[in-house]
């Protein structure tokens, strides 16, 4: 019976070591997983994103451009979102060439571009966006050599089914 008292009294080194051992990989499993089937294939960063950095310039003086011009752009909320274009006396621009690149909020990879064609007072969408949600658009007006640019949010109207 002494020899049973003494092997159970030994001290267990091995509980500590192991105890963080199991930690460490059961974090790296966790991190790994995390990576492998966490990640949104439909998300992204903003392609050309450094070229964009680099011609910042432009940016800024494309932005001081559409101030000088004061127009404004007005998206209607609808599944065919229409486009109503306005000087800075409050008068529609008609005749101007519009495109756009667009995108739903929640899947930025899939960009589009589009040619508005004119309709009533305004611009309208070729096709219907067809996904509810948020959408980006990017939108790019010539008229003559005068350039305005502009980028909204667009909400289309719908419900999601589950």
């Amino acid at each position: 019976m002494n020899a049973t008292l003494a092997h159970a009294s030994r001290p267990r080194w091995w509980i500590a070591p192991s105890i963080v051992v199991l930690a460490l990989l059961g974090h790296a499993g966790f991190m790994i997983s995390v990576a492998v089937f966490g990640r949104d294939a439909q998300n992204s960063t903003e392609p050309d994103y450094y070229d964009k950095a680099l011609a910042w310039d432009q940016t800024v003086a494309q932005k001081q451009r559409n101030a000088e011009l004061g127009w404004t752009a007005h998206w209607s909320s609808e599944v065919r979102p229409t486009l109503r274009l306005l000087d800075r006396e409050g008068r529609p621009i008609a005749d101007a060439q519009v495109e756009i690149a667009y995108f739903h909020q929640a899947h930025s990879r899939d960009r589009r571009q589009a040619a508005l064609l004119p309709h009533d007072d305004g611009y309208v969408f070729a096709q219907p966006l067809g996904r509810p949600g948020l959408w980006e658009v990017r939108l790019t007006v010539r008229t003559g050599d005068v350039v305005f640019t502009d980028t909204s949010t667009v909400r289309v109207p719908g419900s999601v089914s589950p």
